[in-house]
């Protein structure tokens, strides 16, 4: 219970001066809705990676004048890049009170985005944002290698990757939706096919029906690089009073293994009510919970939680 509180009271106090990049993410802590402001800083956390992003001065644009009247302008928009440093965690599971399996990798990325500043009653058409990034990082895990020839199968691997990201939002007529869809492809190794697994010597219980054991110590399967992945997101914010749900749909494909879905919603918990033609992210404290369909079917429900913080005040 205690770690239960611990892991729902972080985000909660972080949040309080919220500003997202990553809005909604599904439970492999992949974006479902990506929206960067232009905040000159911000701090993002997760149970799977710790990001500082600098970002440049933002420029103003002015788009959209209206036709019949080019003094009244109906959208404007902002621009500009940023730097993002990452602490990143190949684990899928991240304990609190434990932090002896955390093994930190690094993620750098450098991207461009024009965003929405407001759009103006007067306008009734649609309008967007978007942006793009380029990424690399480096991975920090323990593998056991069952197909290992050497005495000792678990080894210290660091396998790298690089990618690109696409991500654009329809901002459409009504104040209380907007759509949402973003790509990715990367190089990278066969993080999705890897087990997580357990030293059977120490705090593990084996019987006919079930393995328990306390905690992770890392990944199990082969290591595999050069693997080719593409990754396809669709979904469709919504504001309801103070509720920000967000139904996702996800396809992921990758070079060496069949595709795999997700179907799921995330819901951000408001400290104000957001409007989507003069879109500012307030504090949120987000839940999410999807379903994962693979060859072998469909999962068991994954439960998750994010949560941000905004540095530009300091």
């Amino acid at each position: 219970m205690r770690k239960l509180f611990s892991i729902i009271l972080l985000p909660l106090l972080f949040g309080l001066t919220s500003f997202s990049q990553d809005i909604a993410t599904d439970s492999k802590n992949k974006g479902v809705f990506t929206y960067y402001g232009t905040k000159k800083y911000r701090l993002d956390f997760s149970g799977k990676d710790f990001s500082l992003t600098v970002s440049s001065k933002p420029k103003n644009i002015t788009y959209l004048p209206d036709k019949s009247n080019p003094a009244v302008i109906n959208v404007k928009k902002k621009s500009n890049y940023y730097l993002q440093t990452s602490i990143i965690n190949a684990a899928d599971i991240v304990s609190l009170s434990d932090f002896s399996g955390f093994r930190p990798g690094v993620k750098f990325k450098m991207g461009y985005q024009r965003a929405v500043d407001s759009i103006f009653s007067n306008y009734k058409g649609l309008t967007y944002a978007w942006g793009g990034s380029f990424y690399s990082s480096i991975d920090n895990i323990k593998l056991y290698d069952p197909q290992s020839t050497a005495s000792n199968k678990v080894s210290k691997v660091y396998p790298f990757t690089i990618g690109a990201e696409l991500n654009t939002t329809i901002f459409l007529p009504i104040k209380w939706m907007a759509l949402s869809l973003s790509g990715t492809i990367s190089n990278g190794w066969n993080d999705n096919s890897l087990l997580n697994y357990k030293d059977i010597s120490s705090g593990t219980i084996v019987n006919s029906n079930i393995i328990a054991f306390e905690k992770f110590e890392g990944k199990y399967g082969v290591l595999i690089t050069g693997v080719t992945k593409g990754r396809l997101s669709f979904s469709v914010p919504l504001t309801i009073w103070q509720i920000n749900p967000i139904p996702y749909a996800v396809l992921l494909s990758t070079s060496n293994d069949t595709p795999t879905y997700f179907l799921g919603v995330y819901t951000n918990i408001l400290s104000e009510k957001i409007n989507f033609h003069a879109f500012k992210l307030p504090s949120t404290f987000g839940i999410g919970i999807d379903w994962t369909k693979k060859s072998s079917g469909w999962s068991s429900g994954n439960i998750f939680i994010r949560g941000n913080i905004n540095l530009s005040q300091f």
